[in-house]
This record gives C-alpha cells, structure tokens and sequence, in this order.
C-alpha cells in the first residue's frame, strides 16, 4: 500500500482495511519513496506488516512477499545445493594465469552487486560463473553458476543471496593473493 496516495493516505486506507472483518488479518505492507529510519518505525508501529522503499528492486519485493503469501518452488530445490558440496570456493586454489582472467571477467559483476542486488546482475553474475568455469576448466565455477541460476528461476532469495555473498569472497580472496 502505497503511503502517499491521491484521495486518502496509505495509512488511513489501512486502518479501514485493518477494521473490516473481511480484511482486517491480510498482511499490509507500506510501499513508499521515503529512507528515513523514522518512517519504517512509525509504519510498523501504526500497524503495517512490512515496509518497501522506492525504488524497489524485483528481488526485494519478491522477498517480502515470500514472507505472507504461501508459494510453491517450480523446481523443488534441495535445503542447500548437492553439487556445490564437493568443494567450496573457499578452498578452490586458481593458478595465475586464470586467477587473473577471473578478476578481470568479475570486477564490473561484483562491483554493480552492490547492496541492492537485481535479478538481471544475478542472471549476469551465474552466466559468467558458467562461462568462466567452462573456458578454463574449473567445474566449481560453472556447477556455483547453474546452482545461482536455479535459484533463480524459483526465486530462492535466502540461497541467491548466500551464493552470491560465496562469489564475493572468492573474488576479494583473488585480489589479496595476486
């Protein structure tokens, strides 16, 4: 619900809804342009589920709306990835060569992540992952990268974001062993 709407504020509409019996359990979520710590405080407090900032991003309206509407996976996905078990990143040792191949193909990727992360980045990040484990033979890459892209197909948000959290670290453990 939008705070600032045309004929009545966000949050009168609410109070009208949270007095319906009909309405008054659904899950109410503020959508608004405003950063201030204060706003998100006085939105929960005057009886909002959860706030969304403008501009928003796919991935964190899709994480909100995980937490009030029941959904099912397209793919069922298992608790963590199987296929990335066998070695993690952490102990993925790159020769030179390819060690600074990777940080060239990932700087731009890992510096666009940022802290408000789009789908389309994520797409781009486990393409890359794919195709940088393919041309230099480094299998971890390539199974991370289509363990991120199944995450995405079913928005696995929890698991996107512990992959790519994975790939930062590779990649900031790249440039402290050059």
């Amino acid at each position: 619900m939008d705070i600032r709407m045309p004929d009545i504020s966000g949050i009168d509409a609410m109070h009208a809804l949270r007095e319906h019996p009909d309405t008054g359990a659904i899950p109410i979520v503020a959508v608004t342009a405003s950063v201030h710590l204060s706003k998100k405080e006085m939105a929960l407090e005057k009886g909002f589920n959860n706030v969304l900032y403008k501009p928003f991003k796919k991935w964190e309206l899709f994480s909100i709306l995980r937490e009030y509407l029941a959904y099912e996976t397209l793919d069922p996905l298992p608790k963590e990835p199987v296929r990335t078990k066998a070695m993690e990143l952490e102990e993925l040792v790159l020769d030179r060569e390819v060690s600074l191949q990777f940080r060239s193909a990932f700087g731009n990727l890992i510096g666009s992540l940022g802290e408000r992360k789009s789908m389309s980045s994520m797409k781009s990040l486990a393409e890359a992952l794919v195709a940088c484990g393919t041309s230099f033979s480094v299998e971890p890459l390539v199974l991370l990268g289509q363990d991120l892209e199944m995450c995405l197909s079913s928005f696995n948000i929890p698991e996107i974001e512990k992959i790519t959290r994975k790939v930062i670290r590779f990649y900031n453990k790249q440039l402290t062993e050059s």
